[in-house]
C-alpha cells in the first residue's frame, strides 16, 4: 500500500514538470511570436508613417489642390501613422499649410476620431480628444460636454480643444469646468488657460463673482497676476480681507505682479496683515512700484521676526534703486537689530556683485 502510494506521487510530480515544461515551452513560444509581430508592425508603422509624412510635405509645397484629396484617399485606411504624421507636423506648421493638414484630416480621419470619442476604450477616447485639439475649428459644444465628463486626462484634452477657440463662451465652459472638477489638476489648468490672456479677463470677471470653493478662488487670483489682467485689480480688492489666509496671499501676490501704482495703498496695508506671508508679498509688491514713500516702511520691515519678510524687504529696497540701496547702506552700518543689519548686508553684497558682472 506504501509502495503503491508512492508510486502515485513519483507519478504524479513527473505530469506536474512535463505539464510545468510544456506551459514553459508554449510561454516561450509565444514571447517569441508576439515579440515578432511586436517588431513588424513597429516596422510596418514607422515605413508607413515617414512615407505618409514625406506625402505631406509635398502637399504642403504644391499648388495643386488636388493633392490634398490624392494624400487624404490613400493613406485614409492608415489611420495610426496618418494621424501620428499628421500631429507631428501640425505642431511646427502655422498658417496657410496647417490648413492643409486640417483638410486632410477631415477628408481621411475625422469620421473614425468621432467614433473614437464614444469608443468604450480610454486609449481610444484620448487619442480622438488630442486629435480634436489640433485640427477642430469649432468644437461641438454637446460632443465636447461629454467629454468634460468623462476620465481626467480625456477631459483635459477636451478642454485644450475649447482652449483653441478663445471667445467668450468657451472660455466660460472651461472655467465651469474646472470650478465642477472634484479634484483639478491646477498646473495643467494654467498651462490651458494662461495663452488665451485677455480673452479670459470678461469671464473671469464673472466667475470671480461666484461663491466658490477656496482652492479655485485663489487659482483664479493667481492667474490675474501671473498674464496680468490688470484691468481686473477692482475686481481684486474685495478679496484683500478675505478671512481666508491662502486668498489673502494670492491677493496680494497678484496686485504686486500687476505693478499698478494705484495699488499703493492697498499694498500699504496688506504689508501691515496678520499673516506673514501675505506681508512677504505685499512687501515685495512695494518694491516693485519704486514709491519712495515706501522706504521707511520697507526699512522697518527689515526688523521683522519673519525670515521672509525680511528676505522680501531686503528684495524691495533693492528693486527701489540709489534710495533703497543707500536705506539698506544705513541699516548695515548703524542699525542695533542685528539680523536686520545682517540681511541689509546681504542685499548690498548681492548689489555688489550684480554691479560688478555688469
Amino acid at each position: 500500500m506504501i509502495e503503491n502510494s508512492g508510486f502515485l506521487a513519483q507519478k504524479i510530480l513527473l505530469v506536474s514538470l512535463e505539464l510545468l515544461a510544456i506551459f514553459l515551452l508554449f510561454l516561450i513560444f509565444f514571447i517569441i511570436i508576439y515579440r515578432y509581430f511586436n517588431t513588424r508592425r513597429a516596422v510596418w508603422f514607422e515605413q508607413n508613417y515617414q512615407r505618409i509624412t514625406d506625402e505631406l510635405l509635398e502637399m504642403l509645397t504644391s499648388s495643386d489642390p488636388q493633392q490634398i484629396v490624392v494624400v487624404a484617399e490613400k493613406n485614409k485606411k492608415l489611420f495610426g501613422p496618418l494621424t501620428h504624421a499628421l500631429l507631428d507636423l501640425a505642431r511646427r506648421i502655422k498658417g496657410p499649410e496647417r490648413e492643409k493638414l486640417s483638410a486632410v484630416f477631415h477628408l481621411a480621419a475625422e469620421k473614425k476620431v468621432k467614433r473614437y470619442l464614444r469608443s468604450p476604450f480610454l486609449i481610444r477616447r484620448l487619442m480622438a480628444a488630442r486629435l480634436l485639439d489640433f485640427f477642430t475649428e469649432l468644437p461641438d459644444p454637446e460632443l465636447l460636454r461629454k467629454l468634460l465628463k468623462d476620465k481626467a486626462p480625456v477631459r483635459l484634452a477636451a478642454i485644450s480643444a475649447l482652449a483653441r477657440v478663445p471667445t467668450e463662451k468657451t472660455v466660460s465652459f472651461i472655467l465651469e469646468t474646472l470650478e465642477t472638477d472634484p479634484a483639478p489638476d491646477f498646473q495643467t489648468y494654467l498651462e490651458i488657460l494662461f495663452p488665451l490672456g485677455e480673452a479670459l479677463e470678461n469671464p473671469l470677471r464673472q466667475s470671480l463673482k461666484k461663491t466658490l470653493r477656496p482652492e479655485i478662488l485663489s487659482f483664479y487670483i493667481e492667474l490675474a497676476g501671473v498674464i496680468p489682467l490688470r484691468r481686473l485689480y477692482p475686481d481684486l480688492l474685495v478679496f484683500k480681507n478675505s478671512e481666508n489666509k491662502e486668498v489673502r496671499i494670492k491677493t496680494a501676490r497678484a496686485i504686486s505682479r500687476m505693478e499698478l501704482p494705484e495699488s499703493f495703498t492697498v499694498l500699504l496695508e496688506m504689508a501691515s496683515d496678520s499673516s506673514w506671508e501675505v506681508q512677504a508679498q505685499a512687501i515685495l509688491g512695494l518694491g516693485r512700484l519704486k514709491n519712495p514713500e515706501a522706504i521707511p516702511f520697507l526699512v522697518a520691515a527689515l526688523s521683522s521676526p519673519y525670515w521672509h519678510v525680511r528676505l522680501n524687504a531686503k528684495e524691495a529696497l533693492l528693486l527701489m534703486g540709489e534710495p533703497g540701496i543707500e536705506a539698506l547702506r544705513q541699516v548695515a552700518s548703524s542699525s542695533s537689530d542685528r539680523f536686520a543689519a545682517d540681511m541689509a548686508r546681504m542685499g548690498l553684497l548681492e548689489y555688489e556683485e550684480f554691479y560688478q558682472r555688469v
